[in-house]
């Protein structure tokens, strides 16, 4: 059994309250000494003697109040309400030639013993024939709405999905349920990317900011960059009229403009009107006020706007095992058909435990009145 508030469970120890009014009660009374008091002495300390059943059910009557008051509270979650449930499996394939090709198989295996079989695609339409594939672009875009759409308690949701980096610049899967994963490969790729379009080209780059830590922020930036993706820079920390640059990292107005270089200005307050090939960063690039630098993706972003000037390329690169594992993640459901089947159990319990001591305390109080 889960609790969605298990916090609440420290209420538990209210326990105490009833048992401590209990014996409180037992020992209440004032003596008063009266004529008569000598011939009643006898059959009082009698009736008195021990605990009554009547109390003692009283007493555990109100101990159960509190549990299940705090029960309630707490929304507890059980899985025995859901172990009768078989599972189905489903499977969920990106409509791509290769990947249906490699695990023809399975899912021709799949459809023999009657499981269902759907293409990751705006509509979600299931497979009859594996040759007839549906025509769909960024297919990967539809991963996502079709796992939430076959997400049941009920199944098992087998996932067959292309292995490319695009993968990466999406959100990460949630899968709401159990899940095995299929790739096109499962095979450990240890290959850098390369940018395909420089054939082998030194970039010359300027580095020209009044502040010496932003200087070093972006030069490490290019380093890293030069590693990823095997690029030669060639920089310089101050303008060279003789040297023609492909590229320009300022925190300064353009003096000297040319149309082939790449400009990125790290100032908000320039307001000028800029051309296509001068890129605007929101702020400064050091590390305490920028959150792209903090976050280390200043190298990506860097990358990303040298690819689009110049119109490069990236030869694609299978994403390996573990890293499709860090995309897809198993999250925990909020079943609320089990939820709200034992929060329903537990109201009644309270109700009915709350009718029988209500009705024994005030029996036991009419009979006290009347004695």
């Amino acid at each position: 059994m889960e609790f969605l508030q298990p916090v609440m469970l420290w209420g538990l120890l209210a326990l105490a309250l009833p048992v401590i009014i209990h014996f409180w009660y037992q020992n209440k009374g004032v003596t008063l000494d009266w004529a008569a008091t000598r011939w009643l002495t006898g059959i009082t300390n009698q009736q008195q003697r021990g605990l009554r059943p009547d109390e003692l059910l009283l007493l555990l009557l109100r101990c159960l109040l509190v549990v299940f008051l705090v029960l309630l509270l707490s929304k507890p979650m059980a899985d025995f309400l859901k172990l009768n449930q078989k599972k189905h499996i489903v499977h969920l394939v990106q409509p791509d030639s290769k990947l249906v090709s490699n695990f023809r198989f399975e899912l021709e295996d799949a459809l023999k013993k009657g499981e269902k079989v759907y293409w990751a695609a705006p509509s979600g339409s299931e497979a009859k024939d594996l040759s007839d594939l549906p025509k769909v672009a960024h297919s990967e875009l539809y991963l996502q709405k079709n796992i939430n759409r076959l997400s049941k308690p009920e199944t098992e949701l087998h996932l067959y999905v292309v292995n490319q980096n695009k993968l990466t610049n999406l959100p990460r899967f949630d899968v709401p349920q159990d899940f095995k994963l299929h790739a096109l490969t499962d095979t450990i790729i240890e290959e850098l990317p390369k940018v395909i379009g420089l054939n082998g080209k030194k970039m010359t780059v300027l580095i020209d900011y009044r502040d010496a830590s932003e200087s070093r922020t972006v030069e490490a930036a290019l380093d890293a960059l030069a590693e990823v993706y095997g690029i030669s820079f060639a920089k310089d920390i101050s303008f060279d009229p003789k040297t023609k640059y492909d590229w320009i990292l300022t925190d300064q107005k353009i003096t000297n403009y040319y149309a082939h270089t790449l400009y990125v200005i790290s100032d908000n307050t320039i307001s000028q009107v800029l051309p296509e090939n001068v890129v605007q960063f929101p702020d400064s690039l050091l590390l305490r006020t920028s959150e792209i630098v903090q976050n280390g993706a200043l190298p990506e972003w860097l990358g990303a706007a040298m690819i689009s000037h110049l119109k490069l390329d990236i030869r694609e690169i299978p994403l390996s095992r573990s890293q499709l594992e860090t995309l897809f993640v198993r999250s925990k459901p909020l079943d609320r058909r089990s939820a709200d089947q034992l929060y329903q159990y537990l109201l009644l319990l309270f109700m009915v435990t709350l009718l029988a001591e209500r009705w024994i305390a005030l029996k036991k109080t009419a009979a006290r009145d009347y004695a």
